[in-house]
């Protein structure tokens, strides 16, 4: 999106979008199992200033200009159900919440830097956040190749909902208790291509 304003002179008032595919992602955050999940998208954008997106939630842009964004969303966590795996036998559902996320987006063309920060409503304090940078690798004028690495980083309590297992899920679930620490969540490099079939 940050990138809009340097191929397009007049940003459209209102801007959309409809998607459909597919994903293969983990059935869980930290399995080795994949599953293939049906996924359907879309998005409505005004002026480049507010939106509402399925894949980062309703947001608005506080601070902007021609090679940077700065804003914050209210999302959702989609959670975890104990259901989607034998190993998670115990431990508990978590609840889908909804989570307030603050962002910040640079162009040093042509790389793209992305920071955010981000805050679930599920009782607990935690916070964790992502860092990423992509740029063109290959294209033209119809076609387009992105590329760049991405990393998470969570504190102690963040992980904690996701990897740890407290005194009451050890009990039910045989497991040995454990307490997650903050630190790395997972490292990433993502690709994306794109042709466009006209202007």
């Amino acid at each position: 999106v940050v990138l809009i304003p340097y191929f397009i002179k007049d940003v459209p008032r209102w801007q959309g979008a409809v998607a459909a595919g597919a994903v293969r992602l983990p059935a869980y955050e930290g399995a080795a199992r994949l599953r293939l999940l049906p996924i359907v998208a879309g998005e409505l954008r005004y002026r480049d200033v507010a939106y509402f997106s399925s894949s980062e939630g309703l947001g608005y842009n506080l601070f902007k200009g021609r090679s940077y964004r700065i804003g914050t969303s209210l999302g959702y966590d989609i959670g975890r159900q104990e259901r989607r795996g034998a190993e998670l036998a115990g431990l508990g559902d978590i609840d889908p919440a909804l989570e307030l996320k603050f962002y910040a987006e640079k162009v040093l063309f042509p790389v793209v830097l992305r920071a955010s920060a981000r805050h679930t409503f599920d009782g607990s304090t935690g916070w964790s956040a992502d860092f990423a940078a992509y740029l063109p690798v290959a294209g033209g004028k119809q076609f387009l190749v992105l590329a760049g690495p991405a990393v998470s980083v969570a504190d102690s309590t963040a992980n904690q909902r996701r990897f740890g297992v407290s005194a009451a899920q050890a009990q039910a679930s045989g497991l040995p208790q454990y307490q997650a620490g903050g630190g790395v969540r997972n490292a990433s490099l993502g690709f994306s291509a794109t042709y466009f079939l006209d202007e």
